[in-house]
């Protein structure tokens, strides 16, 4: 079937995946919900959909509080703009969003050994904030798999479009630009596909699979493939 390589998923199963979360990466229209079926056909896996970007937020939070730490130290007197920023405790506050976030948002159910979610909400983010924002899911998230889903771009902008979303086309190729750099810079825990070039040819979705560490198990892809997954303006 498709040529796929021939995988046997009795002895796959049961074995360590290479990663312990996925996250797929994307923007609107790219067929990324497609992709989130497809992964939850890997056994044990548990793939939510979007969140709004929630942890993104968290980041950002983060990020502005830590930012007070440069006037902690001058910060005792009642009369400093930052007064009170030598008491925060900084490390606490990011571990409790984290702890939340994980206890509410994404709580695995019993027996998950791959967990993640899918996210389109990417567009505004340059390259370096991309990076960092990364790095503190990677942090956060032992073991993580950054899975980008892409595809053409001329039938995303047309797709948004006829969708009404108010995603401009700059920020779009943008975003696919930013996600294809990162893969090529970061292949040990980032793995891309186009989602034209695996709907064509769904052999092609092997090396993600491999990539996982995971078992294909081809009448379920195969399945997954064949089935709408999502409801809105395609």
């Amino acid at each position: 079937m498709y040529g796929w390589a021939n995988r046997n998923k009795m002895e796959l199963t049961g074995t360590m995946l290479n990663f312990d979360h996925a996250f797929i990466m994307t923007y609107g229209r790219s067929g990324s919900t497609l992709l989130q079926g497809l992964l939850n056909t890997i056994p044990d896996a548990e793939i939510r959909g979007e969140n709004g970007n929630a942890l993104f937020v968290l980041f950002l939070a983060v990020r502005a509080l830590r930012q007070s730490q440069a006037h902690s130290a001058p910060s005792t007197e009642p009369t400093h703009p930052w007064y009170g920023a030598s008491l925060i405790d900084y490390d606490s506050y990011e571990a409790g969003l984290i702890s939340q976030f994980k206890a509410n948002v994404m709580p695995p159910s019993q027996g998950r050994s791959l967990t993640g979610f899918k996210e389109i909400r990417y567009q505004t983010m340059n390259s370096n904030d991309l990076g960092k924002f990364l790095g503190f899911v990677r942090k956060h998230f032992p073991r993580t798999a950054f899975i980008i889903n892409t595809r053409d771009l001329d039938e995303v902008v047309a797709s948004n479009a006829r969708a009404k979303h108010q995603v401009s086309e700059t920020h779009i190729r943008a975003a696919d630009e930013n996600f294809r750099h990162y893969a090529q810079e970061n292949p040990d825990h980032a793995y891309h596909v186009h989602y034209d070039d695996y709907i064509a040819d769904p052999s092609l979705l092997d090396g993600l699979f491999e990539f996982l560490g995971a078992p294909l198990d081809q009448a379920a892809v195969t399945q997954a493939l064949a089935t709408t997954h999502s409801v809105r303006t395609k």
